[in-house]
């Protein structure tokens, strides 16, 4: 009985130490996590991925050890520079007791946030390769929670010429209660006033100051690192007009800029000129890094964009373009300011994890993806990143 006793008592330490040390570790993890989120020059992709292990190594603490592991999950909160509140701190430790028990409750997917990061998107997905509807629903009802809203084009609102299923009421709903919107689209071959005459051309009637473009963004970018500067244009009028009106001229012989956009008119004699100009001291600015956009005539086809045509000239010149268009989030948070919201008030629905979803990420802003345009859910294994929210399409946010 004393043998027992004591191997009892042995074991009883084993576990006392096990808790003790773990503690030590979570407390460092802490301590390293305070550390990184102050710094600057961290990525915010490389934020999210620290969490996400952070969070997985918490639920992987010993089962006989509940209290340890509902402690060590307080810390674990948003994915932005600040500490977690109480209400943070509730919330995990209601997860982590749900974890304990062995409920699986089904989550929205998303990125960042102080329930769902890290989660597997997969699980979301049935054997059909269709969304859970309980995710959708949820998805739905903090997505319209939101005071303002940052919405892609191409793949979101229409395709080609043909209106999506749900846009016009959706666009009454955000007009009926007072939403804050805008249409944020990497194009930059046409102008706010042409995008509000095409979408009224589908019976989607709105104010031209709705529409802001990678046209726009770059004429801004420029204009606050050189003001009435001059530029060389590859690109169709919409980038022309965005630029004239920033204050810049065009010169063909000597400019401050080579800014490559989206258009029909591309040529070798312009790749040549161009070439000559950036190697000469011109600075190399891209609208967009999109390599393809879907294309108007051919369903299920993709044209070159700006990122392909820009290709030739940085490989000849050897330099590397900056693009102003999403991903950057240099265009997210001129959208968020033009808005006059915070990035915690607002949420961006795009079509594509490369450049909508990422830029939203890169910017703080919650995202929502939708499947009617580029990525499928069959192309999400692709990203080591997943959208807050993933909805079969705009007809998915109607009650």
């Amino acid at each position: 009985m004393r043998e027992r006793e004591r191997e009892r008592e042995r074991e009883r330490e084993r576990e006392r130490d096990l808790c003790i040390a773990m503690a030590i570790a979570v407390a460092y993890v802490r301590v390293l996590f305070l550390c990184f989120s102050t710094m600057s020059s961290t990525s915010s992709i490389s934020m999210t991925m620290m969490m996400m292990a952070i969070r997985q190594a918490v639920r992987d603490l010993p089962m006989r050890q509940p209290r340890l592991r509902v402690w060590c999950g307080g810390c674990i909160c948003r994915r932005t520079s600040t500490v977690a509140t109480a209400g943070d701190v509730v919330a995990e430790q209601q997860d982590l007791k749900q974890d304990l028990c062995g409920n699986e409750s089904k989550k929205v997917i998303r990125h960042g946030d102080k329930r769902g990061g890290g989660w597997d998107w997969r699980k979301q997905v049935s054997d059909a390769n269709q969304l859970d509807m309980d995710s959708i629903n949820e998805a739905r009802m903090h997505i319209l929670a939101k005071e303002a809203f940052i919405i892609d084009m191409d793949g979101v609102i229409y395709h080609g010429n043909r209106l999506l299923p749900g846009v016009a009421e959706f666009v009454a709903w955000l007009h009926s209660s007072r939403k804050r919107f805008l249409f944020l689209t990497n194009s930059s071959d046409k102008t706010p006033d042409e995008l509000q005459r095409k979408l009224a051309r589908l019976g989607v009637v709105v104010d031209a100051s709705h529409f802001y473009t990678s046209a726009q963004a770059t004429a801004a970018f420029l204009a606050s690192q050189r003001p009435s500067g001059s530029v060389y244009v590859i690109g169709d009028p919409g980038l022309h007009q965005a630029l004239y009106s920033a204050g810049y001229v065009m010169n063909d012989v000597n400019p401050d800029y080579v800014v490559v956009g989206e258009t029909p008119s591309y040529s070798y004699e312009k790749i040549e000129h161009a070439v000559h100009l950036v190697l000469n001291g011109a600075k190399l600015i891209g609208t967009n890094c999109d390599k393809t956009d879907p294309s108007p005539d051919y369903p299920g086809e993709v044209i070159p964009a700006a990122g392909s045509l820009i290709t030739p000239i940085e490989k000849a010149a050897g330099v590397n373009a900056y693009f102003v268009g999403k991903p950057n989030p240099l265009m997210m948070r001129s959208a968020v300011t033009a808005l006059g919201s915070k990035r915690l008030h607002t949420v961006i629905i795009g079509d594509r994890m490369d450049t909508d979803i990422l830029g939203g990420l890169e910017a703080g802003i919650d995202s929502a993806l939708v499947l009617t345009g580029v990525t499928t859910l069959k192309d999400m294994h692709q990203f080591s990143y997943v959208p807050r929210y993933i909805i079969r399409g705009i007809s998915d946010l109607l009650q």
